[in-house]
């Protein structure tokens, strides 16, 4: 029987103690057998409640979006997305589904401040070497 983290919804062996995927700790108490039909429709209800459809996004949803300076359509459409892959794909049980959103929203504002890092140094650079070159 297979076996996910409570955390991520990563695939756990058997022996397991942490999960590969993010780190925690794995207990016997930890392990879910994969979700069955009722157990993914509940889980797709779940989302549905906490995000709403695919283009209009219930407020909570949109609020943390826009909190975590993220975009509601191209970074709300990727979390609906990923969280609709990982449901059908049995790593994901519908009691988790908001604490993943959560996740993914960490995830997403994480990488958004990264790629905001690189280009203030690649703005940063050409500054510099426009200021150099106005000096020749």
């Amino acid at each position: 029987m297979n076996n996910f983290c409570i955390n991520c919804g990563n695939k756990l062996g058997k022996d397991d103690k942490y999960c590969t995927n993010c780190g925690t700790k794995i207990d016997n108490s930890d392990y879910h057998s994969v979700p069955d039909a009722w157990e993914k429709e509940m889980a797709k209800k779940e989302l549905k409640r906490l995000i709403d459809g695919r283009l209009i996004y219930n407020k909570s949803f949109a609020n943390k979006l826009f909190d975590n300076g993220l975009n509601l359509i191209t970074d709300g459409k990727s979390i609906r997305q990923q969280l609709e892959l990982e449901i059908d794909s049995d790593q994901i049980r519908s009691g988790d589904v908001e604490s993943r959103i959560d996740q993914l929203i960490a995830e997403h504002k994480i990488r958004h401040e990264e790629e905001m890092a690189r280009i203030d140094k690649v703005r940063d650079d050409y500054q510099k070497l426009k200021k150099a070159d106005e000096e020749r």
